[in-house]
């Protein structure tokens, strides 16, 4: 395997030219050709560790057709370029286009992974510790997580596992962990007891050796969950159907002193407003301003020797019909004016008909 890797990285620097390029884990990268291929056959292969070639895509027809392991992770950008999405750690090596079985431009992929190797948890919570190895094209028989020189877990590539004391039943690793070359290990129900270094390895059978991961150790720091703080669990996608939406409008009572003091505002505007009509009216009864008065007044021509007598709701004193008929008639505008404001405010008597003639008063139907 050495002698391989050597010669490719002769063939690099003598032959064809060969350049690094980065790619950062679980993101898209764009691998380019330099040189054109006027061939109907233009191939891009990668080289494992073990020098085996595997087809990433074919240029058939200007456009880039994918490889059985690449379908769903290779996208055509032109007849020189191809787009390698969600890059995993088995996708870092060497890799050629070749033009007619000529190797005409050879890139060097250098996976890398952003990620901070100190984590915080909380108690009780789930947490997933980063590790990435190369398995593509290695002899890997199992990988195996330890904690503080304690084991975690113990994973084989037959699925059997191994738990370390205490954590039985709250570890995992993802199943297809050999074919993406991601050892990531999640710890559920995290306990206080968690805390420290992690280490993770994978053991060949051909070397009797283990060898460390990337990044190989991650340190966990569990923080005391206090006895006010709640752990939300996830809500199972059924029961989401059944609860009401987040910003559904609800309703609410609201505070029983807004009401309160509304109430009393209505009332006592009302009653503000009662007491005002009712002394406006007065004041319009009083000094005999509304049109005509409270009450129609009839009056019936007395005997001789008899009272004046005044029935209510016979006739109606028109203010401006008297003002009319005093203006008519000039001397008698004052008698006019006195006997309906006495009529208004109940105060008449017969001698304010009779005085000064034997007639009745001149406004006043017989």
């Amino acid at each position: 395997m050495a002698c391989a890797a050597a010669s490719l990285f002769a063939l690099c620097l003598f032959y064809v030219g060969c350049f690094g390029k980065p790619a950062i884990l679980k993101e898209p990268v764009k691998l380019s050709a330099d040189r054109v291929c006027t061939a109907q056959e233009f191939t891009l292969i990668h080289r494992l560790r073990d020098d085996s070639p595997r087809t990433v895509a074919t240029l058939v027809n200007g456009v880039w057709t994918p490889g059985d392991r690449y379908r769903e992770r290779v996208e055509h950008s032109s007849t020189l370029s191809v787009w390698l999405t969600r890059v995993n750690y088995n996708d870092k090596g060497y890799y050629e286009f070749t033009c007619a079985g000529q190797v005409v431009t050879t890139i060097e992929l250098e996976v890398l992974m952003i990620s901070n190797n100190n984590l915080s948890v909380a108690e009780g919570d789930t947490v997933t510790l980063p590790c990435y190895f190369q398995t593509a094209g290695d002899s890997v028989d199992f990988l195996v997580w330890e904690r503080n020189g304690e084991p975690v877990l113990n994973q084989s590539l037959s699925g059997e596992l191994r738990y370390g004391t205490g954590f039985e039943g709250r570890v995992s690793v993802r199943s297809d962990w050999f074919e993406v070359g991601e050892l990531s290990l999640t710890v559920e129900r995290v306990q206080l007891e968690d805390r420290g270094d992690f280490f993770c390895f994978v053991h060949k059978s051909s070397r009797q050796r283990r060898e460390r991961g990337s990044p190989a150790a991650v340190r966990v720091m569990v923080n005391e969950r206090r006895l006010d703080q709640t752990t939300s669990a996830p809500v199972p996608e059924a029961e989401k159907e059944t609860r009401p939406h987040r910003f559904a409008i609800t309703a609410t009572t609201p505070p029983v002193g807004l009401n309160w003091s509304w109430s009393t505002f209505i009332i006592t505007a009302a009653g503000f407003v009662v007491i005002g009509l009712l002394g406006f009216l007065g004041w319009c009864l009083r000094n005999g301003n509304l049109r005509g008065c409270a009450q129609p007044v009839n009056v019936e021509t007395p005997q001789h020797g008899e009272g004046i007598k005044l029935t209510a709701s016979a006739v109606v004193v028109d203010p401006s019909e008297m003002a009319k008929r005093m203006w008519k008639e000039g001397l008698k505008r004052t008698v006019n004016q006195t006997v309906t404001n006495k009529i208004c405010k109940g105060q008449t008597d017969s001698s304010d008909f009779t005085k000064g003639s034997d007639k009745s008063h001149p406004l006043l139907p017989l």
